[in-house]
């Protein structure tokens, strides 16, 4: 995750920050005691300061199927006085409600649709994504296609991107992971294809250390120099936890290719409060020197899982202290389903508070998940140990080899994978809070400490 999508994302409280593609792509149905709801539609409004009234800009409209899938996402723009289609994605699944063909057009531009065509192994992974493109005539020709091949242990092996040219598949990129003993992902290696020597050649790789509880401590990124044929660093990001597993600080470094040497860049530290919630957020910038304060974020809750206000301060070299820089503030519904927040700037020449930006979210009823008491049969049986997590670490029992993904209070995927039969360990980088564990129907909730 680059630093700038961080920011975002711990700004907004891990909640409503994704763009509006990845929360349209990744939000699920949610148990709440009977049934659950499913984001039906959003909208943008951005503030006129000199009209003094909101005026609408983006909007997204979700179409679902009885099992609770998105099949269609319509986007919008507001160009006075109407709603503009600005993109379409379809979504088609094969007989085990996997993904088969997603088609993304957008009109007016036919050369920019794109279909993508999903195939999958025997344990449900995906092994080949096949992307076409419209031609002048309106019919879909192949454009690219990604090969995916995985370990004996199920985790991905190498990635290979061939474009179609002249009727003919030709390499173009492929990255490659290797994994230590525990099978964590040590480095990946990207690849272009060099169509002169007929030969794979590097473009740069991360390579990741782990610590003693299994998350990363160290990830450096390296780009390849041809003329030298050597890795050459380029970024590196040390991290460290609390006892919980929560990350505490995040230190990124830059390297200078004239003095050889690693350069302060970014630095982000954070505080919790006794529920393990995020209460403090302080980002620093280095020049080479040492670090200079640049933001600092404060975090307010409610019902203990629900952030009801991120505040944000900028540091004022002049004064050398923080100024109120900017808000955002969420509310919910009584289950917990965020319906708006609202983001503001302070301007400090009036001393007041001004309206940017803010974003309605909408639900329907969705499909009921098992609850326990309906007489409802799960295709899989889970268990789920120790519960309350404290230590960042839950075991998983299942009784058949399966996909699963853990959503948070929001509806929101926060983790995902693929259970064994047997115990399964998963680390929980997370914050403290509820969460709940979904696997071909059957679904436990997972409290983290």
């Amino acid at each position: 995750m680059n630093k700038l999508n961080k920011m975002i994302i711990m700004l907004v409280c891990m909640i409503s920050t994704l763009s509006t593609q990845a929360q349209e792509e990744y939000i699920i149905p949610f148990m709440h005691g009977n049934g659950s709801k499913l984001l039906k539609a959003d909208r943008d409004n951005s503030w006129d300061a000199n009209a003094l009234q909101w005026n609408p800009t983006d909007s997204l409209l979700n179409t679902y199927d009885a099992q609770g899938r998105v099949t269609q996402m319509v986007y919008r723009s507001f160009i006075a006085p109407n709603w503009n289609i600005t993109r379409i994605k379809k979504t088609s699944y094969n007989t085990n409600g996997k993904e088969h063909i997603i088609i993304d057009s957008l009109p007016n531009s036919f050369s920019i649709s794109r279909k993508y065509i999903f195939t999958y192994n025997t344990t449900g992974q995906i092994t080949l994504i096949e992307k076409q493109r419209l031609n002048s005539s309106f019919n879909w020709i192949q454009a690219q296609r990604t090969q995916i091949s995985y370990t004996a242990t199920g985790k991905t092996n190498t990635e290979l991107t061939e474009v179609y040219i002249n009727s003919n598949w030709t390499n173009d990129i492929r990255t490659v992971y290797t994994y230590n003993a525990a099978d964590q992902n040590t480095s990946v290696t990207y690849e272009t294809w060099n169509t002169s020597t007929s030969a794979w050649v590097p473009d740069g790789r991360k390579n990741m250390t782990y610590n003693a509880a299994g998350l990363v401590q160290t990830k450096i990124e390296q780009t390849y120099i041809t003329a030298t044929n050597t890795f050459v660093n380029y970024s590196k990001d040390d991290y460290t936890y609390n006892a919980n597993g929560k990350e505490l600080t995040d230190i990124r470094v830059d390297w200078n290719l004239g003095t050889n040497t690693w350069v302060n860049k970014y630095k982000y530290t954070s505080v919790y409060s006794t529920n393990n919630r995020v209460s403090t957020l302080t980002v620093e910038i280095g020049y080479g020197i040492g670090w200079q304060n640049f933001q600092k974020t404060f975090y307010d809750y409610i019902n203990t899982d629900w952030c009801n206000l991120a505040k944000s301060l900028s540091w004022n070299a002049t004064t050398a202290q923080y100024d109120t820089a900017s808000r955002t503030n969420f509310i919910y519904d009584a289950n917990g389903y965020l319906t708006k927040y609202i983001y503001d700037m302070y301007n400090t020449s009036l001393n007041t508070w001004v309206n940017t930006y803010e974003k309605f979210y909408w639900y329907i009823a969705g499909p009921s998940w098992p609850t326990g008491i309906e007489d409802v049969t799960p295709r899989i049986q889970l268990s789920v140990f120790p519960n309350p997590v404290s230590n960042g670490i839950v075991y998983v029992n299942a009784d058949k080899k399966t996909d699963y993904v853990i959503s948070n209070m929001q509806g929101q995927i926060v983790n995902r994978g693929q259970l064994q039969v047997g115990s399964n360990s998963i680390i929980l980088n997370l914050q403290a809070g509820t969460y709940i564990i979904h696997a071909e129907g059957a679904s436990s909730k997972i409290v983290v400490q």
